[in-house]
């Protein structure tokens, strides 16, 4: 849900600046929290995890966020927030333009 805040900052900044903007997309790499966010079930352990995705279900459902999936391993944002393995971090940095792919 910190995501979807700053990705909706930066959507408003852009309004503001009269700069066209789509929905923004955000890319989350967990199932589970996909599906809490789409479909919220009352559970025990889901109390917290309810209360952290309800601002992203109701970005999504007001057309202004778009949550989609993508695979840990080509989790980009990774790079920012652990230590990688060097193969990942080298590939993350391609996939980022921050290294020359014939390298």
């Amino acid at each position: 849900s910190e995501g979807a805040k700053e990705a909706m900052w930066a959507k408003h900044l852009f309004e503001e600046l009269r700069l066209p903007i789509q929905p923004v997309l955000l890319y989350c790499d967990n199932q589970s929290a996909m599906q809490m966010s789409r479909n919220p079930v009352q559970h025990h352990r889901s109390r917290h995890f309810k209360l952290a995705w309800h601002l992203v279900r109701q970005l999504q459902e007001a057309g202004e966020l778009v949550v989609e999936f993508v695979r840990t391993a080509l989790q980009d944002a990774d790079i920012l927030t652990k230590a990688l393995p060097v193969g990942q971090h080298k590939a993350a940095l391609v996939r980022l333009g921050f290294w020359p792919m014939d390298s």
